[in-house]
């Protein structure tokens, strides 16, 4: 009888040693979701003078820059805003061609109209 105890001690034993470490293995998979890389936001000053943001992915890869800014600050803040844009919207898709020149006309009536109505008061 105490033979077989400790032959079934040893097994149990045996078996123990030789699972895999659970906590480590939870511990390690929760350490690689939080190592997440982080892309990165540079701010650079041109040739004419204009600062402007360049944005890169986390593996380095060129995703868009920015209009030019007369100061580096206009440049953060062109950078808290298009925070807030992309963390409160959803991307749309607009059927057609696209025309730049109509964005540009687009905001150029906006600032118009915002000027006015500024008169106005």
């Amino acid at each position: 009888m105490k033979k077989m105890l400790l032959c079934v001690c040893l097994a149990a034993g045996m078996v123990g040693f030789s699972l895999p470490n659970t906590e480590a293995i939870a511990q390690a998979k929760k350490d690689t979701k939080t190592e997440k890389k982080a892309g990165k936001i540079e701010i650079k000053e041109g040739k004419d003078g204009k600062f402007r943001f360049v944005i890169h992915d986390e593996d380095g890869d060129f995703l868009c820059f920015s209009a030019g800014f007369k100061t580096e600050k206009e440049a953060f803040e062109g950078i808290d805003d298009l925070k807030q844009v992309l963390a409160s919207t959803k991307p749309v898709v607009v059927k057609g061609k696209h025309d730049p020149a109509d964005e540009k006309t687009d905001r150029k009536d906006k600032k118009k109209s915002d000027k006015s109505d500024k008169s106005d008061k």
